[in-house]
């Protein structure tokens, strides 16, 4: 994406050098949204997670993701592996009469490792909410 350290001229002087990981920080910050990954780590997994685990009542095709955490899909399909053969991830056929071949994919909340994930992300953005709130009453 980035090298170590680019110029960039969105939002910021011309010429304002930033390392990749501020420019993250920044850009998931004015879209409002709290990124786990600034906890856990970030990595492509970090952020196909945090996506799953965000709309856990759905299922979503491998396109959705792709564009929601722009990630090219042979990237988010060499992540997913991992994830289904431990089973913290389910894979299922769409029920489209017209595409039976459409597969989805939506995070396992039966699975002991995803419940852990879910519960670790719940905390997070339970304590920023918390967070926020105590800094606004000031």
């Amino acid at each position: 994406m980035f090298n170590r350290k680019t110029t960039i001229n969105w939002n910021n002087k011309i010429g304002e050098t930033m390392t990749d990981k501020y420019y993250l920080k920044d850009k998931c910050e004015n879209l409002g949204r709290f990124p786990t990954w600034h906890v856990v780590g970030y990595s492509n997994r970090n952020k196909l997670l945090e996506f799953l685990i965000e709309g856990r009542g759905f299922a979503y095709h491998i396109f959705n993701i792709s564009e929601n955490i722009n990630i090219n899909r042979p990237s988010i399909y060499s992540e997913l592996k991992p994830l289904l053969k431990l089973k913290i991830v389910r894979k299922k056929r769409s029920n489209d009469q017209y595409d039976r071949k459409l597969f989805l994919y939506q995070i396992n909340k039966e699975n002991k490792q995803a419940e852990i994930l879910i519960n670790l992300f719940d905390m997070l953005i339970n304590s920023k909410l918390k967070e926020d709130i105590k800094n606004h009453n000031r």
